[in-house]
């Protein structure tokens, strides 16, 4: 990926990735998954840029979520949004300590997280795709 405007979704969570990767999608940015923390570094230093944004669940195997955000600095200043589902002082208490931008608690607000992007990532050409609507995945 040449320009630095896409999104990497570190989730390991099959329903939540894909609900993740439709949002970032439709907002126009390409987006990359990782399952687990290993393989979001991998990901981030085998790159051409850096992503523009990190979506980071905490709860992860191989590499937690604080590890990978740790192992991430020491490469880039990249963005970080904590997606978890853990209770929600718990998931802000995290996210300040490994300085993230912010969190969002499971499930998340859809409106949320389209904001966040908009705001995050930068100016992009909207392509919308002919695909199952995200709002339909969250009670599919």
């Amino acid at each position: 990926m040449e320009a630095n405007n896409w999104v990497l979704i570190v989730e390991d969570d099959d329903s939540i990735a894909d609900l993740l990767m439709e949002i970032v999608e439709q907002s126009g940015c390409p987006a990359l998954r990782a399952r687990d923390g290993a393989e979001g570094l991998e990901v981030v230093i085998t790159a051409r840029r850096p992503p523009a944004l990190v979506l980071l669940d905490l709860m992860l195997p191989r590499m937690d979520g604080e590890t990978l955000c740790h192992e991430l600095r020491a490469h880039c200043d990249v963005p970080i949004v904590v997606v978890s589902g853990d209770r929600p002082d718990r998931v802000e208490s995290a996210a300040r300590r490994i300085g993230a931008i912010t969190s969002l608690k499971k499930p998340f607000d859809l409106d949320a997280l389209s904001w966040l992007l908009d705001r995050l990532v930068p100016p992009r050409k909207v392509v919308r795709r002919k695909r199952q609507p995200a709002r339909d995945l969250v009670t599919a």
